[in-house]
C-alpha cells in the first residue's frame, strides 16, 4: 500500500501543477490497485478533499478528471468489490469492527498510541518538526506548496488514527501510508547534521541487533518469530493427520510454509476465509489434530461435545500439539 499511496500522491500533485487527463486516469488506477491491497487507501481521497477545500484549490480540478478517476479507481478495485458483494460485505465490516470497535474499552490506547509514534518517527525528529513551525515556514512558492501537502498527507493519517485510538487499539503499522509524506516532509525542514547523524546511527545498530538476534534464533517479537517458526515445523501436517489451525493465522502459514493443506478448526477464532468453504460435517474426522498456543479458546462447539484432548506434542514457546477425539 506504501507503493500505491505515493504513486496516488505523486499523480495527485501532478494534477495540481498540470490538469492532464492522463493523470486522473493513473490518479485512479492506483487507488483503485491501493485499495485492493489495504483499504487504509481510503484515506487519500479524504484527505485530499480536506487539502482542497481547506488550501482553496478546487479550481485546479476538472470535473471530467474527477470522473475518470471515480471510473478507473471502480475498474482497479472491482475484484474486491464483487468479492464482497458475493459475500455479504464480509470484509468490509471486519475492517470496520476491527478498527473502531471493542468489546471493552482501553484509557491507555491513545496514549499508547501518541508514545508509539514518537519514539517510531523518533523524539529528535518529532522535537525538531514541531521546533520548526513548518506550517509557519516562509519559503519559496514550490517549497511552501510541498510543505503544505505533505503535512496534509502525513499528520492527517496521524491524526485519523489518533481519533479512533479512542474507539479501539490501534496498531502502529496501520499509519505505514504516513511515513513516505513525513520523512520527505523532514527533509525540508531545518535539522542540525549532529542529531541527523545520531538518529541514522541509532537505527541502523538498531537494525543490526535485530537481525544478528533474529538469525540466532532470539526474538524480539512474537510476529518475527512465526516465519521461522512455521518453517522449522513445516512438516507437523505430515506427522500429524489430519491437523487444523486454530486461527487464521496458523493454518495459513502452516499451509504456506508445508505446501500440505491446512484448514483451520470449523468455527475457530474469527470469521474469515476457512469459514466460506464447504464442511462435509457427516464425514468430520472423529480424532483430529490441532496446532495451537497453550492459551488458544476451541470454539464453543468443541467444548459444548466434551471431546477427549491430550497435549502430543510440545513446541517452541507456547505452542503444542493437541490429539482431539470425539465422542
Amino acid at each position: 500500500v506504501i507503493f500505491f499511496w505515493s504513486l496516488c500522491l505523486l499523480f495527485f500533485i501532478k494534477i495540481l501543477k498540470e490538469s492532464s487527463l492522463k493523470n486522473y486516469i493513473l490518479l485512479g488506477t492506483f487507488l483503485g490497485l491501493g485499495f485492493i491491497s489495504k483499504y487504509h487507501i481510503v484515506l487519500f481521497p479524504l484527505i485530499g478533499i480536506i487539502y482542497l477545500s481547506l488550501q482553496k484549490k478546487w479550481w485546479h480540478i476538472k470535473k471530467s478528471g474527477v470522473l475518470l478517476t471515480l471510473l478507473f479507481g471502480l475498474i482497479f478495485s472491482s475484484p474486491v468489490i464483487i468479492w464482497n458483494f458475493q459475500n455479504n460485505f464480509q470484509s468490509f465490516s471486519f475492517q470496520l469492527s476491527h478498527g473502531l470497535q471493542h468489546t471493552k474499552w482501553e484509557w491507555q490506547w491513545p496514549f499508547e498510541y501518541l508514545l508509539g509514534h514518537v519514539l517510531l518517527i523518533s523524539p529528535a525528529f518529532c522535537y525538531f518538526l514541531y521546533k520548526s513551525r513548518f506550517w509557519k515556514i516562509k519559503a519559496t512558492e514550490d517549497d511552501q506548496f510541498s510543505l503544505k501537502i505533505l503535512s496534509f498527507f502525513s499528520l492527517g493519517i496521524f491524526i485519523f488514527f489518533q481519533i479512533t485510538s479512542f474507539r479501539s487499539s490501534v496498531e502502529l503499522n496501520w499509519t505505514i501510508m504516513a511515513f513516505p509524506s513525513l520523512l520527505a516532509l523532514i527533509t525540508l525542514i531545518k535539522i542540525p547534521n549532529r542529531w541527523l547523524k545520531s538518529v541514522i546511527f541509532f537505527w541502523s545498530i538498531f537494525n543490526v541487533v535485530l537481525i544478528v538476534t533474529m538469525f540466532n534464533g532470539v526474538y524480539l517479537h512474537g510476529k518475527i518469530f512465526e516465519p521461522f517458526f512455521f518453517e522449522k515445523n513445516k512438516n507437523l501436517p505430515n506427522e500429524f493427520k489430519p491437523l487444523y489451525g486454530i486461527n487464521y493465522q496458523t493454518a495459513a502459514s502452516l499451509w504456506y510454509h508445508s505446501k500440505v493443506p491446512v484448514l483451520k478448526l470449523i468455527k475457530a477464532s474469527r470469521y474469515d476465509f476457512f469459514d466460506t468453504l464447504k464442511v462435509d460435517y457427516a464425514n468430520f474426522p472423529k480424532t483430529f489434530y490441532v496446532i495451537k498456543e497453550k492459551n488458544n479458546e476451541y470454539p464453543q462447539w468443541v467444548y459444548d461435545i466434551k471431546p477427549q484432548a491430550e497435549i502430543v506434542k510440545k513446541l517452541d514457546k507456547d505452542y503444542l500439539i493437541e490429539k482431539v477425539t470425539l465422542p
